[in-house]
């Protein structure tokens, strides 16, 4: 792969953890949220109605699943940028062949081939 784009992956990686980053406080506020806590500031622990307390529950759990799913994703960043540094980005973990530029486009952080991927997903 040439020096030029590698430097283009490098710097999608760098946007595409950014935006998590921003991301992730909006969630974190939302997964720690008390609940019964309404939006708009009425701190009782009282929820109105019993189904909101359901509704707050469910929202705050969704909220913490896509924070793990998040920071997971930040972790697989980080090892595409070490990967990088070390000069093995772009090779498929597992056959060693080049990662087409269509996955590395669609998820650059990718670590297997599109043939590897699959088979892996089928086991």
């Amino acid at each position: 792969m040439r020096k030029i784009e590698v430097e283009r992956y490098q710097q999608k990686l760098y946007a595409l953890a950014r935006s998590l980053m921003e991301k992730d406080v909006s969630l974190k506020e939302e997964a720690l949220r008390s609940l019964g806590e309404d939006a708009r500031g009425n701190l009782s622990k009282v929820p109105m109605h019993l189904g909101d307390l359901g509704s707050d529950s469910y929202e705050q759990e969704v909220s913490t699943q896509l924070l793990v799913n998040e920071r997971e994703m930040l972790l697989e960043i980080a090892e595409a940028l070490e990967r990088i540094e070390a000069g093995t980005y772009g090779k498929c973990e597992d056959c060693g062949e080049s990662i087409t530029p269509e996955r590395l486009n669609a998820v650059p952080y990718a670590l297997y081939c599109i043939t590897c991927a699959r088979e892996a997903e089928g086991d």
